[in-house]
């Protein structure tokens, strides 16, 4: 669900003097770790979401665009793959 960042004070003022808005696209935060690997901590934002071009932090990009889709539960599944490189 898109949900809007604090627009009060001065990042409001910011928004207002450029023509953006406060929204962010819909997106779920991720942040996945294994032993002997770098953790990462990204995002993946539904594709079926407003603001996808104009979400106010610029945090889109298309490699982080992924259907969310009914299961036979009824819950929303989003396929991601996620790569992790060794620590160094």
């Amino acid at each position: 669900m898109p949900y809007p960042i604090p627009d009060d004070g001065p990042v409001g003022r910011l928004l207002a003097r450029t023509g953006r808005h406060p929204w962010r696209a819909a997106h779920i935060h991720l942040k996945v770790s294994a032993p002997g690997h770098r953790t990462v901590t990204t995002h993946v934002f539904d594709g079926a979401s407003d603001y996808l071009d104009s979400d106010t932090v610029f945090g889109v990009k298309g490699s982080l665009v992924r259907d969310f889709v009914p299961g036979p539960d009824g819950a929303l599944v989003c396929v991601h793959d996620v790569v992790l490189l060794p620590e160094e």
